[in-house]
């Protein structure tokens, strides 16, 4: 590739709406952000601008219905997630909200 390489989990990609894509993107992100790790604030700083430049029409949802929860649902399924990691999806969850209802402001 002319960029470099890039990493692409292609063992949970499936098909589907737009909105689920940027919800499992958001998600992804907040995992990240909430985690202990030197990349969190970037990850935090990624979010808000994913969240920034939405589409639109990308409507995410509550925590109960919605592409986002939809994406906590596959999320939650993912074989690769460890116990804990599943567990902190709530808070990458509510994040992602915080994000975007700052953003609103």
């Amino acid at each position: 590739m002319p960029d470099g390489p890039v990493v692409i989990d292609w063992s949970t990609a499936d098909e589907g709406r737009p909105g689920l894509d940027w919800a499992m993107s958001a998600l992804i992100l907040a995992e990240v952000a909430i985690a202990p790790v030197p990349v969190a604030e970037g990850a935090r700083i990624g979010l808000t601008s994913l969240l920034r430049h939405a589409d639109p029409e990308v409507h995410l949802g509550d925590a109960g219905s919605g592409h986002l929860a939809r994406a906590r649902t596959r999320r939650a399924a993912d074989p690769n997630l460890t116990e804990s990691e599943v567990r902190l999806l709530g808070d990458a969850v509510a994040l992602v909200h915080e994000v975007e209802a700052g953003i609103r402001r």
